[in-house]
């Protein structure tokens, strides 16, 4: 086995070192007569030392590992970056990156006495103290996406719009918390056909007819688009790394019932606070800053499903949702108070 000294480890020089051999303290670090060896990971269900997940799709990404030939008074399970700064200590073989976002990250086994110093998070794997070994490392892909939030330019998430009356419905959306290497535009129907594929807004469904439909961002990973991204397809079995944002909802009235244009005002976002997130079981909504009228507060799922609704006449205060037996994906929180609305989108892990 070929040993090093942490101190003597820094930059790119480690991370190429680390991927050819064991990061280790020089032997004299240890008491005479100890023991201690990092071991050899390996992926439990796959060959080779390198995987690929899809970050931020709702979908639970979790990776375990198997551990032969460690030794040493205790252990632990390190995720560092690519630049080999500490991301995440585990004391379990099988971690879950799902909510890391995208880049690389390596996967430890550190086996260490009571000596080790400087394992923590935010600290750097070559600058360990003590006596210890970490084992060869795993290299985690992380495909990063989110489909973001999306609102009207005018507030809200709903509008209603006169369609088929040879004047454009121009609508324009605003898109923030994006996390993508491409994206694309989709319009559904409430059982989430795929009607259209813009490219972007404004959008105009003047010609589009009656009914109600759904526009979302779609943020994907790769060259090409999710596979099932056509019109006549069901957005519901898209497959690849991708996520979908929160909807707008477009109810569009023709002839005698037409009414002027309608738009959800905004609520102000300040008075809604929703924690964990993600959540295992449990959700807290906070309306500590919404004193006045009635309150209907709504869960749904991506395809629009009703998971849970209640409706308050005082809803200051704090609401916990029991999400235990709901599946682990994304959700979208939907609060109206008074005519104004506010949409948040959440995980269940």
């Amino acid at each position: 086995m070929n040993t090093f000294t942490s101190t003597a480890l820094s930059g790119l020089a480690a991370l190429l070192l680390a991927l050819s051999f064991p990061i280790a303290v020089s032997a004299q670090t240890c008491p005479d007569g100890s023991d201690v060896a990092g071991g050899t990971i390996a992926f439990a269900d796959m060959t080779g030392d390198t995987t690929s997940i899809c970050a931020g799709d709702g979908q639970a990404d979790s990776i375990t590992v198997t551990l032969t030939g460690a030794t040493g008074d205790s252990s632990v399970y390190v995720i560092t970056d690519d630049s080999l700064n500490i991301l995440a200590l585990s004391p379990s073989p099988t971690v879950n990156l799902e909510g890391a976002g995208g880049g690389t990250c390596l996967l430890w086994h550190l086996s260490y006495d009571a000596s080790l110093g400087g394992a923590a998070i935010g600290a750097r794997a070559d600058s360990l103290t003590g006596c210890f070994e970490l084992s060869n490392p795993l290299t985690v892909l992380r495909g990063g996406v989110a489909g973001g939030t999306l609102s009207l330019t005018t507030g809200g998430d709903s509008i209603t719009i006169c369609a088929g009356d040879s004047i454009d419905d121009f609508f324009e959306v605003v898109l923030v918390d994006t996390v993508e290497s491409n994206s694309a535009w989709v319009i559904t129907d409430t059982s989430l056909n795929i009607l259209g594929l813009p490219t972007g807004p404004p959008f105009n469904l003047e010609d589009a007819g009656p009914g109600l439909c759904y526009v979302w961002h779609l943020s994907y990973s790769g060259d090409n688009l999710p596979g099932g991204t056509m019109v006549g397809a069901n957005a519901a079995d898209l497959t690849g790394c991708f996520d979908l944002s929160n909807q707008i909802y477009v109810t569009r009235d023709t002839g005698v019932n037409c009414v002027t244009t309608a738009v959800e005002a905004p609520l102000n976002p300040g008075t809604v606070t929703l924690f964990p997130n993600p959540t295992g079981s449990t959700l807290t909504l906070d309306l500590s800053d919404l004193t006045s009228g009635r309150t209907t507060i709504q869960i749904l799922d991506l395809t629009g499903r009703l998971v849970e609704q209640r409706t308050l006449d005082a809803a200051n205060g704090r609401h916990a949702f029991d999400l235990s037996d709901a599946p682990a994906g994304a959700y979208l929180l939907r609060v109206r108070n008074d005519g104004r609305a506010l949409t948040r989108r959440f995980v269940k892990q």
